[in-house]
């Protein structure tokens, strides 16, 4: 896999990723999206945050300034900032769908 992933790969690699929760509440503050007890699943395949580089623009995965590099359970921007832990997703311009306590992250890395 390689460290850097265009829009086009990231399309084809993670359009059928799902995030599920139980509890999920969302909050704004500051421009900043807080979603709490979220768990990250999905039906095809497993994504490997670890060894995981994207690109991010508005409200989905993108742009060449700000990148989001993923190493474990953390993401960090160069100006904005994601953490991510089990059960806790802080990020900025996330995109996702509420449905039926459901958020779908579309052509977004997880």
């Amino acid at each position: 896999m390689k460290d850097r992933l265009s829009l086009t790969i990231i399309h084809s690699w993670i359009s059928d990723v799902v995030v599920q929760s139980t509890k999920f509440r969302v909050k704004k503050e500051s421009d900043r999206l807080w979603i709490s007890d979220v768990a990250v699943q999905s039906s095809k395949f497993r994504v490997l945050i670890s060894k995981f580089c994207v690109q991010r623009v508005k409200l989905r995965v993108q742009n060449s300034e700000h990148r989001a590099i993923y190493s474990n359970i953390r993401v960090q921007n160069s100006e904005r900032r994601a953490i991510y832990t089990n059960i806790r997703v802080l990020s900025f311009n996330i995109a996702h769908k509420k449905c039926d306590r459901r958020a779908i992250f579309y052509n977004a890395a997880a």
